[in-house]
């Protein structure tokens, strides 16, 4: 390599560290498969959407089960990749490293304007070593592996990759001194904070966020950055302005309630934050909640981080940025402060840009030089990827591996073995699964669901083709859950199962019928609840096909190919259309 390349890619931390994290991502997770919500959006609701449309106003089934949510942004990069790939999941396992990537390239392109321009003390050669360090830090954290592996964290990586790219380009305008490229830079900036609403709730926070940075560049007291720093805030406020009316315009649930301890919530999951983002030692995907007393803890140290930072503020603006970022980054994602949305008050990926915060208000002694430095940063850098590489195996190895490690993490979370069954069983590896299952300690549902330890059995049963288990699993979850069209197949499902096996059982006599009439009455409960469950439409035409009801038959056929996509569903109602 020639002097002249090296150069280049010292100068490029954002582009090299970009490429590095998405060639390493795409590589190490194109066989990773699907994971817990990943089945309810790719393999359900996805191959059901009929146009782009229905990605910003949801169908009605697909709203219900998604609550207040509204992510436009990341559904339609789901389609998207429906539509290119099918049901090939590596193809969408390299989408979600390209934007793991983009992140990472946002990140340290964020970390290099943040040093430049409230560190401008710290010159030319340590800005550049302390984007480096900062860059590469953020990648390599093991809270950021499940966002470069699990599809279901699109949103997160979308929504943080639009917001640090928001700021970079407000960071622009503001350092450039002609007013038209400024003008420029200042709209873009308001583009990507709008498309960052668009992806994940959370984005909202880039106004603030955009506000701060204007604020800092005005107390440096000079006119000219002050009116630079006013016409900054008008392009990122339109595009506030329009994420909130799309939102309302949606349809999506305007208010949510609180939870009665929605303070002790987000306080335990603060503390969780500062002790994970600093000491990574257990990632995992559904973590146990945490006690508040390390919130406290964080608390107060985010008080004294705030004094401090605010007596520097006019000349060094890193540790009062980075507290400010991690706030609000961390507040609007702890979703469990909110009575309906999450059960869960900690999960490795809300603390993307949490952690990027952080990173940056470490900025100045991070970028120090000296060997006591370098060594501490090696040594920090080489335990988290150490600690990335060991989690990273229970994705990208065996599909079982990815259970057992959440079912051994978290043994009381009923989430946990259930998403690890089914993952153990998308390879047929019933052993794996009923290991899962049967690891000690006994798992504790939440009040009110308590049927998805019904489920466990359910998936077990439904593998092994015990029928009769299967059935006694099902009549408990559609007790529990009326509502849920999913619930209603699983039944129709296992009684269209058990006529074929009682079919085999004695070819020479007629299955008792009332099987099928017992499936048709659950399928259509479950097209009821929701006419685009593709997977319920397949289940009847086989029904009415074996009642002799042709025409019935062929017209759940056709609801298949309708809704169905490109999925293998599809495929079998192609066929069946056939031969009927």
């Amino acid at each position: 390599m020639s002097s002249f390349d090296l150069d280049w890619i010292l100068q490029h931390p954002a582009r090299v560290l970009g490429v590095l994290a998405a060639a390493i991502a795409g590589i190490s997770f194109a066989g990773a498969g699907l994971f817990g919500d990943d089945t309810a959006f790719l393999l359900r609701y996805i191959p059901s959407l009929e146009s782009w449309a229905e990605t910003w106003d949801l169908p009605p089934a697909f709203r219900d089960w998604f609550g207040a949510l509204h992510r436009p942004l990341s559904i339609a990069s789901w389609r998207l990749d429906h539509i290119l790939f099918g049901e090939q999941w590596a193809g969408y396992h390299w989408h979600q490293a390209l934007w793991y990537g983009a992140l990472v390239a946002s990140f340290t392109a964020l970390a290099s304007e943040v040093l430049l321009l409230l560190g401008p003390d710290l010159g030319e050669r340590r800005r550049l070593r302390g984007t480096w360090v900062l860059g590469s830090l953020f990648a390599v954290h093991p809270a950021h592996v499940e966002t470069a592996a699990w599809l279901a964290t699109r949103h997160d990586v979308l929504f943080a990759t639009f917001l640090c790219a928001s700021l970079v380009a407000t960071f622009r305008c503001l350092r450039n001194p002609n007013p038209s490229k400024a003008l420029m830079w200042a709209i873009l900036a308001g583009v990507l904070g709008f498309l960052s609403t668009q992806a994940k709730e959370t984005g909202f926070v880039f106004f603030p966020l955009v506000s701060l940075i204007c604020l800092q560049v005005a107390w440096r007291g000079d006119l000219p950055n002050k009116a630079r720093a006013l016409n900054a805030l008008w392009p990122s406020a339109i595009g506030l302005l329009a994420g909130f009316l799309l939102r309302s315009s949606s349809g999506t649930e305007a208010m949510l309630s609180f939870h009665p301890e929605a303070f002790t919530r987000w306080l335990s999951a603060a503390g969780w934050a500062l002790d994970f983002s600093l000491l990574p030692w257990g990632p995992r995907l559904f973590h146990p909640h945490p006690p508040a007393a390390s919130g406290w803890l964080a608390l107060s140290l985010s008080l004294v981080w705030f004094v401090v930072g605010w007596k520097r503020r006019k000349h060094d603006g890193l540790s009062l940025f980075g507290l400010i970022f991690v706030l609000l980054t961390l507040a609007p994602t702890w979703m469990v402060a909110f009575q309906p949305l999450m059960e869960t008050l900690v999960a490795d990926r809300y603390l993307l840009l949490p952690l990027g915060g952080l990173l940056l208000a470490l900025g100045r002694p991070l970028s120090m030089p000296g060997n006591r430095v370098r060594s501490a940063v090696f040594l920090i850098g080489f335990l988290w990827l150490g600690i990335s590489a060991h989690y990273a195996w229970a994705w990208a190895g065996p599909p079982q591996a990815l259970g057992l490690h959440a079912a051994r993490h978290a043994p009381e979370s009923v989430e946990a073995r259930v998403g690890g069954i089914a993952r153990a069983l998308r390879t047929d590896n019933l052993k794996a699964a009923k290991k899962i299952r049967d690891m000690p300690p006994k798992p504790t549902p939440f009040p009110g669901r308590s049927s998805r330890l019904a489920l466990m059995d359910l998936l077990i049963a439904l593998e092994g083709e015990e029928w009769n288990q299967a059935l006694a699993a099902t009549k408990v979850l559609t007790k529990e859950n009326p509502r849920n069209p999913s619930r209603w197949h699983e039944q129709g499902e296992v009684y269209w199962s058990l006529f074929l096996s009682k079919s085999r059982e004695n070819p020479l006599g007629a299955a008792p019928k009332s099987l099928l009439f017992e499936a048709e009455v659950a399928l259509n409960k479950a097209v009821q609840l929701d006419p685009r469950h593709f997977r319920s439409w397949l289940a009847l035409g086989h029904v009415w096909a074996s009642l002799g009801r042709t025409s019935d038959a062929r017209e759940a056929f056709s609801r298949v190919l309708h809704y169905g996509g490109s999925t293998a569903e599809a495929a079998e109602a192609k066929k069946m259309l056939k031969q009927l």
